[in-house]
């Protein structure tokens, strides 16, 4: 479990660099035609040492990915159809990452798809995409009743200020995954 945390937050990175335009930080590397993971320009070091992020994604993620047992069903084409998530963006941020559309993720985003949602080094900036699209603008009190929109500026969060390149906020508007007592309770 914690392996899969620490993929995401690697993840995450990327798309935050991905999404940076600021001049002080590190611009990624662009994604390796062999689905290499490759995050930086110059890779940073921790105790001296150069950190590879491609073993690091190698020990937390396996070769063939991982299948969750889990569909995305219409969840994805409710994002498109509210304008939370628009196509042509999410298009275009995959592509200058070197990691075009596939069918599959097309057949995902307009609800045809019956597969398992699978997290490989090729989509996972797509499903990383597609999980905030969710996360952040699903009906929750997480969202509706908590700091972001407490704190009088919702688009003052890492989470909410960097998604407009990816769509229309709906931030908590969405019916898109119901949660019972109990996994609320677990979030």
């Amino acid at each position: 479990m914690l392996g899969g945390f620490v993929f995401v937050a690697l993840i995450l990175s990327v798309s935050y660099l991905q999404l940076s335009n600021h001049d002080n930080v590190p611009k990624p590397a662009a994604f390796l035609p062999s689905n290499q993971l490759s995050l930086f320009v110059v890779s940073p070091q921790l105790n001296g040492s150069q950190l590879n992020y491609n073993d690091l994604a190698k020990q937390v993620l396996p070769t063939n990915g991982f299948v969750f047992p889990i569909k995305w069903n219409k969840i994805a084409q409710q994002l498109v159809t509210s304008n939370a998530l628009n196509v042509s963006a999410l298009s275009a941020i995959l592509n200058s990452s070197g990691e075009p559309l596939t069918l599959e993720q097309r057949r995902i985003l307009n609800g045809t798809s019956t597969a398992n949602v699978i997290l490989n080094n090729s989509d996972a900036a797509f499903v990383l995409d597609l999980l905030w699209g969710v996360g952040i603008n699903n009906n929750n009190p997480i969202i509706n009743n908590g700091p972001v929109m407490q704190n009088g500026d919702p688009y003052n969060f890492a989470s909410t200020g960097g998604y407009t390149p990816l769509g229309n906020l709906q931030l908590g508007k969405l019916n898109l995954v119901g949660l019972t007592s109990q996994q609320q309770m677990d979030v």
